[in-house]
């Protein structure tokens, strides 16, 4: 099997890639993304490029399968049209192309946030992703542009994925003095090991018959107050409307939606993953607690600001 990869200097690449190039049924992989990729295999072939530009379909050619991980979760200099340019423009493009030279297996990374909020979701739940989340609003939007247009396409969503190169903004709140504090009661999560997303995405790849979408997470229920604070001492709360004033000044100031994440700190989101369980024998297999460390025993590995982002 020829494995095509988009936004393969993504952190989730970074996890994903040598899985693959590990796996005997997997003869090759083509990685595409605007930045060269650091992982060398003699499998794993990096091209630079755009996967929003003409030439997509032609880079594809020969691959049985496609992985796309190529995506922007903080605007920074991006403008809207091209956040959604890419985000969601990007995707289609990139499904179009897959489609036109025959791919028997396509996986999207999506999220869990597409549904907004809510408790132990399954994957039948209504898509309501917080207007103030763009990102969500996008891979809400991307998954339902697919259901009509792309229904081969299958969706993994994935809740806050930590480990060795997880985003930017969860690398430094495991490391942070302080701690965010959302009002009480405070809102339930839950994460997943980049690992175990990587695991879920070869599952896929491999199993003969597999379609529609799988929530992916951990099955312990935790709270990122708790996630920050442990195994750590002095860590110092600080209540989460105050973050949110200095968040607003900082927008005030030209800084873009770098802390978006925070409007939703406040929000209960726990989903259940028996539908991977019993089509993929899928299951995490890290606690949150070991992703946690992992995430913060690694913190000198370079962090990925962007995945596959349109310039």
């Amino acid at each position: 099997m020829r494995v095509f990869v988009t936004g393969s200097s993504s952190g989730l690449a970074a996890a994903l890639l040598p899985r693959l190039c590990a796996s005997e049924a997997v003869s090759a992989v083509v990685g595409l993304d605007l930045r060269p990729t650091a992982f060398q295999h003699p499998k794993f072939e990096c091209r630079q490029g755009d996967m929003c530009a003409p030439g997509l379909e032609q880079a594809m050619q020969g691959c049985q399968a496609v992985v796309h991980a190529g995506y922007a979760v903080m605007q920074r200099e991006l403008s809207n049209a091209q956040l959604y340019a890419n985000n969601v423009g990007g995707a289609l493009q990139v499904f179009k192309a897959a489609r036109a030279v025959g791919a028997v297996r396509t996986i999207n990374i999506s999220s869990v946030s597409v549904y907004g909020s809510g408790e132990n979701l399954d994957e039948n739940a209504p898509l309501k992703p917080s207007p103030l989340f763009t990102y969500a609003r996008h891979k809400a939007r991307i998954e339902r542009l697919t259901r009509a247009d792309f229904p081969e396409v299958v969706h993994l969503r994935a809740h806050l994925i930590f480990g060795p190169h997880s985003q930017p903004f969860l690398r430094q709140m495991c490391q942070a003095w302080f701690c965010i504090m959302p009002p009480a009661p405070v809102a339930r999560l839950q994460v997943v090991h980049e690992d175990d997303v990587a695991d879920a995405v070869c599952r896929c790849l491999m199993s003969r018959d597999v379609h529609g979408t799988f929530n992916l997470a951990a099955s312990e229920v935790v709270t990122l107050p708790a996630l920050v604070r442990h195994g750590r001492r002095g860590v110092v709360p600080l209540p989460l409307a105050w973050v949110q004033r200095l968040v607003r000044v900082a927008r005030l100031l030209g800084h873009r939606d770098e802390y978006t994440w925070l409007d939703v700190m406040g929000t209960t989101l726990t989903v259940q993953c028996q539908r991977a369980e019993q089509l993929l024998g899928w299951r995490a297999t890290r606690t949150p607690w070991q992703a946690v460390d992992d995430t913060r025993r690694w913190a000198v590995v370079p962090a990925v600001t962007f995945e596959g982002k349109h310039p």
